[in-house]
């Protein structure tokens, strides 16, 4: 494990310790796959996994795990639909910002299990982009 880590942003250590800290993760999900267990691995590696999936599994064991992982192909084949049979630039902007926050949250502590500010605008665009597209008052 990597426990010598003291700073808790992984921007400052290398691929190596990174795939570390996710071999870890794995391992810690599947011997508490029922509830996870995210405080109880934050106190044993000083870090929580840095990957959305992860974290998910971790805070919400099978279940949470599986439900963000279905809210995320959800949003993703709701975007690519809403690109491909209505485009327009405001939609490619909130399909970008979409994208980019995915990616970011697969190394980061940001998003949707952490709460991330970003992950809740990019969810209000895409709601008022519904109730646009749907004519909703």
């Amino acid at each position: 494990n990597i426990t010598g880590i003291s700073d808790s942003r992984l921007s400052d250590i290398n691929l190596s310790d990174r795939t570390t800290l996710f071999a870890d993760a794995i391992a810690y999900i599947s011997d508490n796959i029922i509830i996870g267990g995210a405080y109880q691995f934050t106190q044993i590696y000083g870090m929580p996994p840095h990957n959305v999936i992860l974290s998910a599994f971790m805070a919400g064991g099978i279940i949470g795990g599986t439900i963000l992982i279905s809210m995320m192909i959800s949003q993703f084949l709701y975007i690519i639909n809403l690109l491909k049979y209505k485009y327009s630039f405001k939609y490619l902007v909130i399909s970008v910002a979409f994208f980019a926050m995915i990616l970011d949250s697969m190394t980061h502590n940001t998003g949707y299990v952490q709460g991330d500010y970003a992950t809740f605008i990019a969810w209000g665009s895409i709601l008022l982009y519904i109730r646009d597209e749907n004519n909703i008052r």
